[in-house]
Parts: C-alpha cells; sequence; structure tokens
C-alpha cells in the first residue's frame, strides 16, 4: 500500500467529519479508542452521573482517523491496532516525524466523552 501524505489524509478527515458532525464516538472516559470498530463499552453498570442512566457508546466503524484511513481505501483488517495516530506503526502513514501535532489534538479530542466530531474541524482549521 502506498504511504498517504499528511494532506490526503487530512481531506479524509475532513469528508468524514463532514459527512457526520454531531457524531459522538465516545460518551465515557473508560473507553479505548480503536482504528476498526466503535470505543470499547464502559464497564458493566456505568451510568451518568448527571442523568442516572447507563453510558452506552457509539457503534461504527472505527474512530475519526480509522474512517479517514478506510476512506482512503485502506481495510478494517488492516487496522487492527491500538496505538496513538502519532506513535502507531502504519505503513500508510507518513513518518512519525513528519506527522503533524494537531493530529493528537484531534485524536485526544474525539476522545473526551460527549464531543462530537464536528467540532474537531477547528484543530484542521487552525494548522492547515
Amino acid at each position: 500500500m502506498k504511504q498517504f501524505t499528511v494532506q490526503q489524509i487530512d481531506d479524509a478527515l475532513r469528508q468524514v467529519i463532514s459527512g457526520d458532525p454531531d457524531f459522538v464516538y465516545t460518551n465515557t472516559t473508560s473507553s479505548r479508542c480503536y482504528y476498526h470498530k466503535g470505543p470499547s463499552a464502559p464497564h458493566d453498570g456505568a451510568v451518568d452521573a448527571a442523568t442516572g442512566e447507563k453510558i452506552k457508546n457509539a457503534k461504527c466503524d472505527g474512530c475519526v482517523f480509522g474512517q479517514a484511513f478506510q476512506l482512503l481505501g485502506v481495510d478494517k483488517k488492516d487496522l487492527r491496532k491500538h496505538a496513538p495516530v502519532g506513535m502507531v506503526d502504519f505503513k500508510f502513514l507518513p513518518n512519525i516525524n513528519e506527522r503533524p501535532r494537531y493530529w493528537g489534538k484531534i485524536q485526544r479530542a474525539q476522545d473526551s466523552p460527549g464531543q462530537a466530531w464536528g467540532d474537531l474541524l477547528i484543530h484542521l482549521k487552525q494548522n492547515t
């Protein structure tokens, strides 16, 4: 597989975010993020302190980066790694020292409970 440029990945991120700006990837800090599937479920019995309702996480085909990579043609089965986007060793990504720091900001913001994907665009707009 060819190596994608930062611009190609940023463009794919914009497309994924624009396609579902109200999407919330996780509703709890106890979840793990994945490139190939939705976040791990909160521990059994986890409830929202404000509402008292059981917390449920999204069912989807991956985090915002995972879905952007899939949009670029990467198969989900090739995304089964768990590491921050700044350090993960996918061969199709630019070298680690070429990856922009704002990718980490996007990933951390997405992993914040209740953060809508539309709110992630600010990190792209500030840096491109």
